[in-house]
C-alpha cells in the first residue's frame, strides 16, 4: 500500500479550503449574518433522521443561511463537512507515520502505511460524491433515469468511503494497546459519524426531490 505523499495532502487541503470558502461565500450572499430560524429549524429536523443528531446540526450549524430549506444544500454541506473530517484526519495518520522512528514497531508502522491509503482513498470517494452532487439539482428529477442514476453514485461513493474509513481501523486490531492505536481509532470513529451523517442527508435529499 502506498502512503499519500505530502503534495497529495496539500491538494486536498486546498480543495476542502475552497470548498468551505464557497459554501461560506453563498451564505453571506444569500442573507444577513442574522441566522434564519426557519433555516435553523430545518437544520435540525432533517438532522434528526440521522444516527448523530447532536453532531449533524453542530457540524451543519454555520451553513443555515447557505442551507436555508434545501435538500440538496444540505447534503452539499455535510458532504464537505465529512471531506474536511477525512481530509483533516488523513493528514494527522500521514504525521503519525512520517514521525514514526525506528524504534516503532513494524505491526504499527505497517497499519499506519496502510491506515493513510485507506483514508486516502475515502477522501478521493467524498470528492467524487461532492462533484456529483454540485451536478445536480432538483430539476434534475425531470429526468428520472439520469437523476437515480446521479444519486446511486453519490451514495455508492459516500459508502465507499464509510467502508475505506472502517479499513483504516480494522489495520489496528490485531495489535496491543497503544496510544497510537486508541489515537487513530477514536478519530477515525468521528469521521465515520461525519460520513453516517452525510449519506442519510443524501438519502433523504433523494427522498424529497419532488417526481414529475
Amino acid at each position: 500500500m502506498k502512503t499519500q505523499s505530502p503534495r497529495f495532502l496539500s491538494s486536498l487541503l486546498l480543495l476542502t479550503i475552497t470548498l468551505l470558502y464557497n459554501l461560506h461565500t453563498n451564505a453571506a450572499s444569500t442573507g444577513s449574518a442574522t441566522t434564519n430560524p426557519d433555516a435553523a429549524a430545518f437544520i435540525r429536523s432533517s438532522c434528526s433522521i440521522t444516527l448523530y443528531p447532536d453532531l449533524c446540526v453542530s457540524s451543519l450549524s454555520s451553513y443555515t443561511n447557505t442551507i436555508q430549506n434545501n435538500h440538496a444544500m444540505l447534503a452539499r454541506a455535510a458532504i464537505t463537512v465529512s471531506l474536511s473530517r477525512a481530509q483533516s484526519m488523513a493528514s494527522y495518520v500521514s504525521n503519525l507515520l512520517s514521525q514514526a522512528s525506528s524504534n516503532t514497531d513494524s505491526g504499527t508502522a505497517s497499519a499506519l502505511r496502510d491506515c493513510s491509503y485507506s483514508l486516502g482513498v475515502a477522501v478521493d470517494n467524498i470528492r467524487g460524491s461532492f462533484k456529483q452532487m454540485q451536478q445536480m439539482s432538483d430539476s434534475a428529477a425531470a429526468n428520472a433515469k439520469k437523476f437515480r442514476f446521479q444519486m446511486s453514485s453519490v451514495q455508492t461513493w459516500m459508502s465507499t468511503a464509510m467502508t475505506d474509513a472502517q479499513a483504516c481501523s480494522q489495520q489496528f486490531n490485531a495489535l496491543p494497546d497503544s496510544r497510537v492505536k486508541t489515537d487513530v481509532i477514536d478519530h477515525v470513529t468521528v469521521v465515520k459519524k461525519f460520513i453516517s451523517n452525510a449519506l442519510a442527508l443524501v438519502q433523504s435529499y433523494g427522498n424529497n426531490v419532488r417526481k414529475p
